[in-house]
């Protein structure tokens, strides 16, 4: 999952103990402390970075 986000829009972030994965910048939920990038294998992409990418308003982080 991770590689495949790293293909597709770049570095995602999560927040540490969250399942959720974030790669839209202007997501309004885009982790800005107490996060890790990239690092694990499994998760979901983020709902609203996911609508932000379809309709091509994700600004990649």
């Amino acid at each position: 999952m991770v590689q495949l986000l790293r293909e597709e829009i770049g570095m995602p972030r999560r927040r540490k103990g969250s399942d959720t994965w974030h790669f839209c910048t202007n997501c309004s939920q885009w982790p800005t402390s107490d996060y890790e990038t990239g690092t694990g294998v499994s998760g979901e992409k983020c709902n609203e970075c996911k609508s932000k990418q379809s309709n091509g308003g994700c600004k990649a982080g």
